[in-house]
Protein backbone atom coordinates (compact mmCIF):
# COMPACT_ATOMS: atom_id res chain seq x y z
CA UNK A 1 0.00 0.00 0.00
CA UNK A 2 1.13 3.59 -0.60
CA UNK A 3 1.58 5.92 2.49
CA UNK A 4 0.91 8.98 1.35
CA UNK A 5 2.73 10.65 4.69
CA UNK A 6 5.66 8.16 4.60
CA UNK A 7 8.51 10.82 4.14
CA UNK A 8 6.00 13.73 5.45
CA UNK A 9 4.64 12.86 8.90
CA UNK A 10 7.82 14.42 10.84
CA UNK A 11 6.50 18.13 9.20
CA UNK A 12 2.59 17.33 9.85
CA UNK A 13 3.72 16.79 13.97
CA UNK A 14 6.38 19.35 13.95
CA UNK A 15 3.58 22.00 12.17
CA UNK A 16 0.97 21.15 15.24
CA UNK A 17 3.68 22.25 17.70
CA UNK A 18 2.69 25.83 19.38
CA UNK A 19 6.61 26.15 20.39
CA UNK A 20 8.26 24.56 16.89
CA UNK A 21 5.97 25.99 14.74
CA UNK A 22 4.02 28.78 13.63
CA UNK A 23 0.75 27.35 14.66
CA UNK A 24 -0.63 30.00 16.90
CA UNK A 25 -0.24 32.93 14.36
CA UNK A 26 -1.90 30.44 12.03
CA UNK A 27 -4.49 29.38 13.88
CA UNK A 28 -5.42 33.61 14.80
CA UNK A 29 -5.55 33.58 10.96
CA UNK A 30 -8.22 30.38 10.66
CA UNK A 31 -10.26 32.32 13.56
CA UNK A 32 -10.41 35.67 11.36
CA UNK A 33 -11.75 33.36 8.54
CA UNK A 34 -14.27 32.04 10.79
CA UNK A 35 -15.45 35.61 11.85
CA UNK A 36 -15.48 36.39 8.33
CA UNK A 37 -17.65 33.59 7.09
CA UNK A 38 -20.03 33.94 10.04
CA UNK A 39 -20.23 37.70 8.38
CA UNK A 40 -21.09 36.66 5.01
CA UNK A 41 -23.61 34.29 6.69
CA UNK A 42 -25.48 37.13 8.41
CA UNK A 43 -25.25 39.20 5.72
CA UNK A 44 -26.53 36.89 3.32
CA UNK A 45 -29.55 35.82 5.91
CA UNK A 46 -30.24 39.51 6.48
CA UNK A 47 -30.38 39.97 2.66
CA UNK A 48 -32.75 37.19 1.94
CA UNK A 49 -35.11 38.61 4.76
CA UNK A 50 -34.99 42.85 3.85
CA UNK A 51 -35.96 41.15 0.08
CA UNK A 52 -38.57 38.78 1.37
CA UNK A 53 -36.59 36.02 -0.82
CA UNK A 54 -38.54 32.75 1.45
CA UNK A 55 -41.85 34.08 0.86
CA UNK A 56 -40.81 34.99 -2.92
CA UNK A 57 -39.37 31.31 -3.22
CA UNK A 58 -42.91 29.99 -1.53
CA UNK A 59 -45.20 31.87 -3.93
CA UNK A 60 -43.65 31.78 -7.21
CA UNK A 61 -45.96 30.92 -9.59
CA UNK A 62 -43.11 28.49 -11.67
CA UNK A 63 -42.39 26.74 -8.88
CA UNK A 64 -45.99 26.38 -7.40
CA UNK A 65 -47.10 24.94 -10.87
CA UNK A 66 -44.61 22.42 -11.12
CA UNK A 67 -44.10 21.14 -7.67
CA UNK A 68 -47.24 22.51 -5.73
CA UNK A 69 -47.72 24.53 -2.96
CA UNK A 70 -46.10 22.03 -0.59
CA UNK A 71 -43.20 21.68 -2.50
CA UNK A 72 -42.80 25.15 -3.06
CA UNK A 73 -43.13 25.88 0.55
CA UNK A 74 -40.70 23.56 1.34
CA UNK A 75 -37.89 24.63 -0.83
CA UNK A 76 -38.61 28.03 0.92
CA UNK A 77 -37.57 26.40 4.41
CA UNK A 78 -34.44 24.77 3.53
CA UNK A 79 -33.46 27.67 1.27
CA UNK A 80 -34.22 29.78 4.60
CA UNK A 81 -32.54 27.23 6.80
CA UNK A 82 -29.59 26.22 4.86
CA UNK A 83 -28.47 28.57 2.50
CA UNK A 84 -26.58 31.40 4.66
CA UNK A 85 -24.67 28.32 5.96
CA UNK A 86 -24.13 26.64 2.79
CA UNK A 87 -22.67 29.91 1.37
CA UNK A 88 -20.62 31.15 4.22
CA UNK A 89 -19.07 27.37 4.15
CA UNK A 90 -18.08 27.43 0.33
CA UNK A 91 -16.19 31.15 1.28
CA UNK A 92 -14.60 29.40 4.11
CA UNK A 93 -13.44 26.69 2.24
CA UNK A 94 -11.71 29.20 -0.30
CA UNK A 95 -10.13 31.43 2.55
CA UNK A 96 -8.58 28.24 4.20
CA UNK A 97 -7.72 26.81 0.21
CA UNK A 98 -5.93 29.80 -0.53
CA UNK A 99 -4.22 31.15 2.12
CA UNK A 100 -0.95 29.41 1.54
CA UNK A 101 -0.96 30.18 -1.94
CA UNK A 102 -1.29 33.58 -1.90
CA UNK A 103 1.69 33.54 0.98
CA UNK A 104 3.84 31.80 -1.28
CA UNK A 105 2.81 34.09 -3.71
CA UNK A 106 4.13 37.37 -1.56
CA UNK A 107 6.83 35.56 0.04
CA UNK A 108 5.00 35.38 3.39
CA UNK A 109 4.98 32.42 6.44
CA UNK A 110 0.95 32.56 5.70
CA UNK A 111 -1.20 29.73 6.32
CA UNK A 112 -4.05 28.02 8.17
CA UNK A 113 -4.34 25.61 11.25
CA UNK A 114 -8.06 24.53 11.79
CA UNK A 115 -8.29 22.58 15.10
CA UNK A 116 -10.25 19.77 12.24
CA UNK A 117 -7.69 19.56 9.79
CA UNK A 118 -4.78 19.78 12.65
CA UNK A 119 -6.50 16.34 14.19
CA UNK A 120 -6.78 14.95 10.67
CA UNK A 121 -2.47 16.13 9.90
CA UNK A 122 -2.14 14.14 13.17
CA UNK A 123 -3.83 11.13 12.90
CA UNK A 124 -2.17 10.99 8.95
CA UNK A 125 1.45 11.23 10.73
CA UNK A 126 1.04 8.43 12.70
CA UNK A 127 -0.01 6.78 10.24
CA UNK A 128 2.79 7.90 7.93
CA UNK A 129 5.43 7.15 10.89
CA UNK A 130 3.77 3.28 10.69
CA UNK A 131 2.89 3.90 14.43
CA UNK A 132 6.34 4.61 15.59
CA UNK A 133 5.74 8.11 17.70
CA UNK A 134 7.92 9.34 20.23
CA UNK A 135 6.37 10.58 23.52
CA UNK A 136 7.75 14.27 23.34
CA UNK A 137 6.28 14.74 19.52
CA UNK A 138 3.50 13.44 20.30
CA UNK A 139 2.98 15.33 23.63
CA UNK A 140 3.81 18.74 21.25
CA UNK A 141 1.40 17.39 18.52
CA UNK A 142 -1.78 16.60 21.32
CA UNK A 143 -0.76 19.85 22.75
CA UNK A 144 -0.85 21.87 19.65
CA UNK A 145 -4.15 20.58 18.41
CA UNK A 146 -6.11 21.56 21.73
CA UNK A 147 -3.88 25.09 21.48
CA UNK A 148 -5.11 25.59 17.87
CA UNK A 149 -8.85 25.20 18.95
CA UNK A 150 -8.47 27.40 22.08
CA UNK A 151 -6.73 30.29 19.25
CA UNK A 152 -9.53 29.21 16.41
CA UNK A 153 -12.51 30.11 19.10
CA UNK A 154 -10.87 32.76 21.19
CA UNK A 155 -9.77 35.06 17.94
CA UNK A 156 -13.21 33.92 16.12
CA UNK A 157 -15.76 34.61 19.05
CA UNK A 158 -13.57 37.77 20.41
CA UNK A 159 -14.12 39.62 16.84
CA UNK A 160 -17.95 38.76 16.80
CA UNK A 161 -18.26 40.00 20.69
CA UNK A 162 -16.03 43.20 19.59
CA UNK A 163 -18.71 43.78 16.87
CA UNK A 164 -21.97 42.67 18.49
CA UNK A 165 -20.76 45.35 21.24
CA UNK A 166 -19.78 48.16 18.87
CA UNK A 167 -23.34 47.62 16.87
CA UNK A 168 -24.95 48.14 20.15
CA UNK A 169 -22.93 51.31 21.41
CA UNK A 170 -22.11 48.13 24.19
CA UNK A 171 -19.17 50.19 26.02
CA UNK A 172 -16.07 47.37 26.36
CA UNK A 173 -16.17 47.91 30.76
CA UNK A 174 -19.77 45.37 30.41
CA UNK A 175 -17.13 42.55 28.86
CA UNK A 176 -16.12 41.98 32.67
CA UNK A 177 -19.85 40.75 34.18
CA UNK A 178 -20.26 38.69 31.24
CA UNK A 179 -16.64 36.73 31.43
CA UNK A 180 -18.15 36.63 35.45
CA UNK A 181 -20.81 35.03 34.45
CA UNK A 182 -19.31 32.66 31.97
CA UNK A 183 -16.85 31.59 34.60
CA UNK A 184 -19.51 31.13 37.19
CA UNK A 185 -21.74 29.28 34.87
CA UNK A 186 -18.72 26.25 33.64
CA UNK A 187 -18.23 26.02 37.56
CA UNK A 188 -21.12 25.11 38.55
CA UNK A 189 -22.15 23.12 35.42
CA UNK A 190 -19.09 22.48 33.07
CA UNK A 191 -20.22 19.73 31.17
CA UNK A 192 -22.73 22.02 28.82
CA UNK A 193 -19.80 23.68 27.50
CA UNK A 194 -18.86 20.49 25.84
CA UNK A 195 -22.09 18.60 25.58
CA UNK A 196 -25.02 21.66 25.05
CA UNK A 197 -28.37 20.41 26.25
CA UNK A 198 -30.36 22.59 24.32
Amino acid sequence: DYNIAETKWEKLITDLSPVHSMAIFHAAIAGFFLFLSGIISGSIANRDKHFDVYYRIKEHPLLKLNFGKAKAKKISKWYERYWAGIISNFWFGVFLGSTASVGLFLGLNLDIRHITFASGNLALAIYGADYMVNNTMLFWGILGIGIIGFVNFLVSFGLSLGLAFRSRNIPLAELRPILTSIKQHFFRKPMSFFFPTE
